[in-house]
């Protein structure tokens, strides 16, 4: 018998957590959402929008539906698995299906005791990806899980950037993925937006933020290491400034006018931290070894193992360098390098 449903009295709601209560008669589903109020919460609080209960026999038949209806969503929209998510390995597979060039950027992250090597950034002239660039990005990031808030936010600004860049980063405590909308700079006088960043962790919603890139009008030494000195006043461990500081000595002759120094900070967080671009003075990674090993040091690394990473990418061109506080409040350098042309 055709069942006729009156939908008159259900309200829709939104859920990305599940926890089921099972006894010897029923099943008790809570559906919730961090996400409500529009703002990230504790997995622990996360508020109750509904619940249903049912009998085993409904219980296994909506199971059997529900993986029926979720081979036919990663049939249409693609992979949802979760060690894919975890990892850059969705986001790289995506990038590939644009099928438009692009530059791939590799970096590492050091802070104490610990050094992250699975991270990379895409980078795509906005107009490559055609008229319909809005609605193949957005594709892209709801492939990647990006909350919904950050959808909208990110089709509601696109149309103002010129440049995107997707990334991966790995951390101790899962992966986050990222897109940073790259805006025209009008002019160089005063402090201006470059980027706005989108970053979130698909297996962990309460792990997000929203991060803002500002372009200082400084291009002298003297300029950059006293907003470098400050900034990195509040790290934990001495000697970052002094690092640094060689580091600026050492490269910045031969940028001359292709010189780039930001600020970053994110929403909610402690993240406070600046990034040189250094590519115009065109190094390669062996050329800044002793200072690499005096930071490895620094963050008590192992010596030797850091020399074999090292060895693999000794050639690649040295991009840029970024530090200060990330998100967890610890001090870090990141090094950024051997960005290369790409078609696919």
């Amino acid at each position: 018998m055709k069942t006729l449903w009156n939908t008159s009295e259900g309200r829709t709601s939104r859920s990305d957590r599940v926890d089921i209560l099972v006894t010897r008669s029923e099943l008790t589903v809570d559906f919730c959402y961090s996400e409500e109020a529009g703002a990230p919460q504790d997995a622990d609080t996360a508020p109750v929008v509904a619940r249903i209960v049912m009998n085993p026999h409904t219980a296994k038949r909506l199971a059997e539906t529900l993986a029926r209806a979720i081979e036919r969503h990663e049939r249409i929209f693609g992979s949802i698995d979760e060690k894919a998510m975890a990892g850059g390995k969705l986001l790289r597979s995506l990038i590939d299906d644009l099928a438009v060039p692009h530059g791939y950027e590799y970096s590492f992250k050091m802070c104490e005791g610990l050094i992250l090597s699975d991270r990379f950034l895409v980078t795509m002239d906005k107009a490559s990806l055609g008229k319909n660039y809005r609605k193949r990005v957005i594709e892209l990031c709801g492939k990647l899980r990006a909350p919904s808030l950050y959808l909208e936010a990110i089709e509601s600004s696109i149309a103002e950037a010129r440049i995107l860049h997707f990334g991966f980063e790995s951390s101790e405590k899962g992966g986050m993925h990222k897109i940073y909308l790259e805006f025209p700079l009008p002019s160089l006088s005063e402090p201006t937006l470059v980027h706005t960043s989108y970053k979130w962790d698909p297996l962990h919603p309460e792990r997000r933020a929203i991060g803002t890139y500002m372009r200082h009008p400084v291009n002298s030494y003297d300029d950059t290491a006293e907003r470098v000195r400050n900034l990195l006043a509040e790290c934990h461990k001495p000697g970052a400034f002094e690092i640094a500081d060689e580091l600026l000595r050492f490269a910045m002759p031969g940028l001359k006018e292709n010189f780039h120094y930001l600020e970053v900070t994110e929403d909610g967080n402690p993240r406070k931290s600046f990034d040189v671009n250094f590519y115009g003075a065109s190094l390669t990674m062996d050329d800044i070894r002793v200072l690499l090993l005096r930071m490895a040091a620094r963050y008590s690394l192992s010596i030797e193992e850091f020399e074999a990473r090292l060895k693999t990418v000794e050639k690649m061109r040295f991009g840029h360098i970024t530090g200060g506080i990330d998100r967890e409040g610890r001090d870090f350098f990141t090094f950024h390098f051997g960005v290369q042309a790409r078609r696919r």
